[in-house]
């Protein structure tokens, strides 16, 4: 699974082998907690997620709005 964050992820996430990585995605986000140099202040979340084209679906675009996180799929060229 490639899944792009733009800062050193706090957390580790790994799934069986037969699990469907698709639906591993926002498990994944909702855990990482991204590291501030701001005392007080815990992680942030995740603000922007990039991802191949497969990972697209409406209902994913649903929970990732719902949570603020702005998606980029990919686009398919063939």
């Amino acid at each position: 699974m490639l899944l792009m964050v733009m800062v050193c992820p706090s957390t580790n996430h790994t799934t069986a082998a037969n699990k469907i990585e698709r639906e591993q995605v926002i498990p994944i986000l909702d855990s990482i907690k991204v590291k501030t140099n701001k005392s007080g202040i815990s992680g942030k979340r995740v603000e922007i997620l990039a991802a191949d084209k497969g990972y697209f679906s409406q209902a994913r675009l649903h929970v990732l709005h719902q949570r603020g996180i702005r998606p980029h799929f990919s686009e398919r060229i063939c």
